[in-house]
C-alpha cells in the first residue's frame, strides 16, 4: 500500500485548491470555485472542522475535510450514530486513481475515535463512488441533503 501524508490546509494552499476546483472532473461535482474557496477559507483554523491536504511522495494530490456530522445541517446523516464523522473531498490533477487508497488510510485513523464515517456523493458521480467503495464505504440509500438535493449516503463502520 502506498504511504500517504495528511497536512493541515493553510491560506497558502488556496490558489492551488482554486486551480483544482476549476478542473472539469471536479467542477462538475463542486460547482462555483469562488464560493467553495470562500467556504474553505472561512473554516481555516475552525476547531469544529479539520481541513487537510493529502500528499503522496510529498506532492499534494487531494483536499479532504472531516467534521462531526451533526455539527452542520446534514439531514442525510441524521439516522447515523452521534459520533459519526462526515467527510468531503476532491482530487488535484495527480490525485485521480489514488482516492480509494488514501481514504482507506485516513479512515483507519479516524475510526480510532468514531464508530462511523459518512460520505454523501451525488449518485451520478460513479468515479467517486467506486473510490469510496475501494476505501471500505458501502451504502446505496438516496437521501436529501440540507439543500434538498438527492445524495447517496455511504458509511464505513469500525
Amino acid at each position: 500500500m502506498a504511504d500517504y501524508g495528511f497536512r493541515t490546509t493553510t491560506g497558502n494552499d488556496l490558489s492551488m485548491l482554486t486551480g483544482w476546483l476549476t478542473q472539469l472532473q471536479v467542477s462538475r461535482w463542486w460547482p462555483d470555485a469562488g464560493s467553495q474557496i470562500s467556504e474553505i477559507r472561512a473554516r481555516l483554523g475552525d476547531p469544529a472542522i479539520t481541513q487537510l491536504i493529502v500528499t503522496h511522495a510529498d506532492t499534494p494530490i487531494a483536499f479532504v475535510q472531516h467534521y462531526p456530522a451533526r455539527r452542520w445541517p446534514t439531514p442525510q446523516f441524521a439516522h447515523l450514530a452521534h459520533d459519526t464523522i462526515g467527510l468531503d473531498m476532491f482530487s488535484g490533477p495527480t490525485g485521480f486513481g489514488h482516492g480509494g487508497a488514501w481514504l482507506r488510510q485516513l479512515g483507519d485513523q479516524l475510526l480510532d475515535n468514531a464508530s462511523t464515517l459518512a460520505l454523501d456523493p451525488t449518485a451520478g458521480n460513479i468515479r467517486a463512488v467506486r473510490a469510496y467503495r475501494r476505501a471500505g464505504f458501502e451504502g446505496d440509500v438516496i437521501r436529501k441533503d440540507a439543500q434538498g438535493d438527492p445524495v447517496l449516503v455511504m458509511t464505513r463502520r469500525r
